[in-house]
């Protein structure tokens, strides 16, 4: 990593976009915390971030409310003490808390769809369901050009070239499990409809992005 804080990381010799340990937004970075709060208590969660180094909660909470969102490395680390901790049960929990995070910011928030109403939601279900996931990247990432949504034949695809849970991580398999849980918990938001979500490849494996299949 250089100086400056851009993680130069390289595929072979095809340069990845440029690592920066970017602020994450207060909202999502707050209700994420919120939610964790509610899967493992503030006990289990405090020892988790004292060994991600990341500040204890009491002080976690308060830079949050002021305005100052998780930097992408705390997030990524807190996420692989959990995997570290919880082993394969990390996945369901950090799912679950990826769908009530998204719930919790959507319904406090009071995010909308722009006037889809439930015909339009019927004729047009892969229109609404990308409309669903660009207004939740929207508030995941802002505006910007790295993260994007596909719709081929009866699939839909999002891909993450920013991927705040693989800053500074290196895995076998695919680590933004939250995300999934973001992606579920907005697809049903937006749609009523289950789906069925999978992380095909992740920069922490050594991809150029992270690409997510979604299927009904």
């Amino acid at each position: 990593m250089s100086e400056s804080g851009v993680d130069q990381n390289r595929k072979g010799t095809q340069a990845l976009e440029p690592r920066v340990n970017r602020s994450m937004p207060a909202g999502i970075s707050w209700f994420f915390i919120q939610a964790l709060q509610q899967e493992i208590g503030d006990y289990t969660l405090n020892a988790m971030l004292r060994q991600a180094e990341v500040s204890p909660l009491e002080e976690l909470s308060a830079q949050l409310e002021g305005g100052r969102g998780l930097r992408a490395g705390e997030y990524a680390g807190l996420l692989a003490k959990i995997r570290e901790y919880y082993g394969y049960g990390a996945r369901g929990l950090l799912i679950r808390a990826g769908r009530t995070t998204w719930s919790a910011l959507a319904s406090q928030s009071k995010i909308g769809l722009g006037g889809m109403g439930l015909v339009g939601r019927t004729l047009l279900h892969n229109r609404v369901a990308l409309r669903s996931l660009n207004v939740m990247l929207g508030h995941v990432y802002g505006k910007t050009d790295l993260v994007s949504t596909h719709a081929l034949d009866q699939e839909l695809y999002l891909v993450d070239r920013i991927s705040d849970a693989t800053y500074g991580q290196k895995a076998d398999e695919p680590v933004c499990v939250p995300m999934l849980g973001l992606i579920l918990g907005a697809l049903s938001w937006g749609t009523g409809a289950d789906y069925d979500v999978d992380e095909i490849v992740c920069r922490a494996s050594g991809a150029e992005a992270c690409k997510f299949r979604i299927r009904q």
